[in-house]
């Protein structure tokens, strides 16, 4: 399997097929070096490790979950108020902070984003980069609002730890270069911190969780500014089709959509899925598209394509042989540039999602404070001259918005920095 090196900037600057002179043509590049997926338990890492995990049957994400079918709440059967009781112990009531506005602090600020019902019910569904971007071509404006939980973590139980795994067509490789560990997330740690409480408060409080979510929903479906969509796996990958089916059915009027590697999934008419190709997963993905489901692959273009002025399509191939790269009967499937905008319901089906592959500045950042520089070894697989990586999620900058009350923590830090 073939290593593409890519230097700080985002070039590819040469193909090497074994996983050690990867490394070192990388070194020879930049001071540091970033494994994409790093090693697991040792063996040099490949697009193979992702292939680990038995997602075909939803049912059995379902229970890795911890979760079982429930309920959509109403008002009748409890209140927000309720709701909001049970939910709020599980929220933090402080935060760290390092640094504000280029000012050290170093201090314990309170939280107070989840003390009223209202509030939490408003801070549930958030912006990410991705979901944030518009599509001006594009007649009308969309806003999508997602669900930020933590995909994989241990919860305490009478009999020790439990893991529960949100994620289940996740290897540990894949689980590594998690978009859910990029960007803030890897800079201030209460990001990590409040996905991991709306993930305990689920699988702990589902009902009431599903009653505070509802009402964020439900606030977000009357926006008439622009077309509201919903993503409820913004990190994870639970198949909320048999978890909440009533859901949808309660927001009959409202387009949800996902992302997924999980095969075999029936969503309701109103809750769109894209499958994911994880490198390896080509028989499911050759299924998937036998059921007309649009496919996201990575592609890593060979010089960096940045954002500004980029042209759509620029760096991407414009179809794709599914027959050849996949397995499938369907022959050549367009490629739509999936860096255009997030909201992949309007994008044809069956076709292909592309994304490129991109710096993971987040993590650099993080790594790399001292030098801010890295080249990078990632494991690719060649198609018609064109690179193909395993996933994109973590070069993806994530700026959760439901982690504070903005005027009254500037109030907070105007009392701090005086101290």
């Amino acid at each position: 399997m073939p290593y593409a090196v890519i230097d700080p900037d985002g070039n590819v600057r040469d193909l090497v097929p074994e996983f050690d002179d990867a490394v070192e043509v990388a070194g020879q590049i930049a001071p540091f070096v970033t494994v994409e997926n790093g090693p697991s338990d040792g063996i040099p890492p490949g697009l193979g490790d992702l292939g680990a995990v038995n997602m075909r049957r939803p049912e059995h994400a379902l229970k890795m979950s911890g979760l079982s079918k429930t309920s959509l709440p109403s008002d009748h059967t409890m209140s927000l108020g309720e709701a909001h009781k049970r939910l709020l112990p599980f929220f933090p009531t402080r935060r760290f902070v390092k640094r504000r506005e280029g000012r050290l602090v170093n201090a314990w600020v309170p939280v107070t984003s989840y003390d009223t019902p209202q509030k939490m019910s408003e801070r549930l569904l958030g912006q990410n980069y991705k979901t944030a971007k518009k599509d001006l071509s594009y007649e009308i404006n969309t806003d999508v609002q997602g669900l930020s939980l933590l995909p994989a973590r241990s919860l305490k139980t009478q009999r020790g730890f439990e893991k529960i795994n949100a994620c289940v067509g996740a290897s540990p490789a894949c689980i590594a270069s998690c978009l859910v560990y990029s960007g803030h997330n890897t800079i201030d740690p209460y990001n990590a911190v409040v996905k991991a409480a709306r993930m305990k408060a689920l699988i702990r409080e589902p009902v009431a969780f599903l009653r505070m979510l509802g009402e964020n929903i439900a606030r977000h479906s009357k926006i008439r500014e622009a077309a509201p969509y919903v993503r409820l796996n913004v990190f994870s990958d639970l198949p909320w089709e048999l978890f909440c089916p009533d859901l949808f059915d309660a927001f009959a009027l409202l387009s949800f959509y996902d992302y997924t590697k999980v095969e075999n999934r029936s969503p309701p008419g109103n809750y769109d899925l894209t499958f994911s190709f994880s490198g390896i997963n080509q028989p499911q993905v050759a299924h998937e598209l036998s059921r007309g489901r649009r496919i996201a692959v990575v592609f890593v273009p060979p010089k960096r394509v940045p954002a500004e002025g980029r042209a759509r399509g620029e760096g991407l191939p414009s179809y794709v042989d599914v027959g050849e790269l996949f397995g499938s009967n369907l022959g050549n499937l367009p490629v739509i540039d999936g860096d255009v905008s997030d909201v992949r319901p309007r994008d044809p089906a069956p076709s292909i999602v592309g994304l490129r592959w991109k710096i993971p500045m987040g993590r650099q950042e993080a790594a790399f404070a001292q030098a801010q520089e890295a080249a990078f070894a990632v494991p690719v697989l060649e198609y018609n001259g064109a690179l193909i990586a395993s996933q994109s999620a973590r070069q993806e900058p994530i700026y959760d918005h439901d982690d504070v009350d903005e005027e009254a923590e500037e109030a907070r830090w105007q009392t701090v920095a005086a101290r």
